[in-house]
């Protein structure tokens, strides 16, 4: 399981959050930027190889300065996504596979970034309804193959695959 200690930013949404705060400081301001996230990550492993995989994270970001320098750079934005990455392919619970290294890779979801051009609020909204299909999307794939009877052979192509899970999603 991809664990985070509780308050700590994964990795990939660090990287995205020290770029934006450096394009703000290359902006002139001169003022150091601090970075407040709220965010929610999670990555499922199933025991049964013929479940997939469930990735999702949704996260809030906003930059402040010191309350005494003038002309502070406040700015805020909204990411996330959730995908199903499968260790084996049944037709009825996927029909799009991205690709990499010529391997299917995972389920098409949704992901994106730096979502800020539109109302707070609606943006708010937008993320949230996206956070609560995660659920409703994932259980009932689960239910179809959480029972499904696995050899070893299965268990040790689903351990490759979530090894190349973390080729795909989390190393850089």
């Amino acid at each position: 399981m991809d664990r985070h200690p509780r308050g700590a930013v994964p990795s990939f949404s660090k990287r995205l959050s020290i770029a934006r705060c450096r394009l703000v400081r290359a902006s002139g301001s001169g003022v150091r930027v601090v970075i407040r996230p709220s965010l929610r990550c999670c990555v499922l492993h199933p025991k049964n190889p013929f479940a997939p995989t469930l990735h999702f994270n949704y996260r809030y970001f906003e930059t402040d300065a010191p309350k005494d320098a003038p002309g502070a750079p406040r700015e805020w934005w909204f990411g996330g996504g959730t995908d199903f990455t499968p260790a084996y392919i049944f037709e009825e619970d996927v029909k799009h596979f991205h690709r990499h290294r010529g391997e299917r890779r995972g389920l098409g979801g949704i992901f994106f970034d730096d979502l800020n051009d539109y109302d707070q609020e609606m943006l708010l909204a937008f993320s949230t309804e996206c956070a609560k299909s995660v659920v409703p999307a994932y259980l009932p794939i689960i239910e179809r193959r959480k029972d499904t009877p696995f050899t070893e052979k299965n268990k040790a192509w689903q351990q490759l695959r979530r090894g190349r899970y973390v080729e795909f999603n989390l190393v850089v």
